[in-house]
């Protein structure tokens, strides 16, 4: 399956503890927790937008889906700091992209963020 079917799995699916997804979870609750992030995407090349919208689509996929399915699947194990610790580098993740100059970061940025609230709802009905 890929990251966004991941994403809308069960608790309880059977399939959700085949995602090895650990030291990418890792990376990113590790960026999401620092105070400041700086991309330092090249803005002054001649079409800057082919390196921000692929970087910021993948982004979109692996924070937001990929986070989402890592936190269901340290929830179905009974992990709950793990996953409120994805929670917040998730949530932490989505306000750095947010803060890039570009109106297509900050649309990304409230993506991954929704997904952080929904990773949310799931800790709260566990």
């Amino acid at each position: 399956p890929r990251l966004d079917e991941y994403a809308e799995m069960e608790i309880s699916d059977p399939r959700l503890p085949t995602l090895d997804y650990d030291y990418f979870a890792e990376q990113v609750i590790r960026a999401g927790l620092m105070s400041a992030a700086n991309w330092e995407y090249p803005l002054r090349t001649e079409e800057p937008y082919a390196i921000l919208l692929p970087d910021l689509q993948a982004q979109r996929s692996l924070v937001g889906d990929g986070m989402m399915a890592w936190i269901k699947q340290r929830l179905s194990r009974g992990e709950i700091d793990a996953a409120i610790r994805g929670i917040q580098g998730q949530l932490g993740y989505g306000r750095h992209i947010a803060r890039t100059p570009f109106y297509i970061s900050h649309l990304i940025g409230l993506r991954i963020a929704a997904s952080s609230l929904d990773s949310l709802e799931f800790l709260m009905q566990f």
